[in-house]
């Protein structure tokens, strides 16, 4: 990102994508973004302009990043994508990673479940004494922040003055 304006607009962006991330590869590449984190991480400490603004960056990488390419990826295709994400971070190319990152969203707000499904997966599991795995059906659906707007700032005032 060029400015600090860009990153926290793509952060107020990605903050509400769905979560579909992997876990960070073993190997190469998993070292490699280990080490990109840590650059990071290290413009915080320092006295760098991107000071400000570094722990918003490195929220955005992990989601940016991590994310699945599709629902049913494996392991290795999570590797050949941190790598290529990873050679676009480093050319600069932001503008392609998140755009990469809104197709994939794309498709999972397509493919998502829909209430009803979430629903009748409740009611299945309540029924079978998994009272646990239905509280996780229950809870994945919420996981969203609320939008910032002058009415959510209005009533948080309302409730601590």
């Amino acid at each position: 990102p060029e400015s600090h304006q860009e990153i926290m607009s793509t952060y107020n962006e990605v903050a509400f994508w769905r979560k579909n991330l992997f876990k960070v590869p073993s190997g190469k590449v998993g070292k490699e973004f280990v080490t990109e984190v840590t650059r990071i991480i290290n413009l915080f400490n320092s006295d760098s302009p991107m000071k400000p603004v570094a722990l918003t960056l490195l929220m955005i990488i992990f989601v940016l990043f991590l994310q699945k390419p599709s629902v049913n990826s494996k392991t290795k295709e999570h590797i050949n994508v941190l790598g290529k994400r990873l050679k676009m971070f480093r050319e600069r190319n932001f503008i392609g990673l998140l755009r990469e990152g809104r197709v994939i969203q794309s498709k999972l707000a397509k493919s998502g479940t829909r209430k009803n499904d979430s629903l009748r997966a409740f009611t299945r599991l309540m029924l079978l004494g998994r009272v646990g795995s239905a509280l996780k059906v229950i809870n994945e659906g919420s996981g969203a922040p609320v939008p910032i707007s002058e009415q959510v700032v209005c009533e948080l005032k309302k409730k601590h003055p």
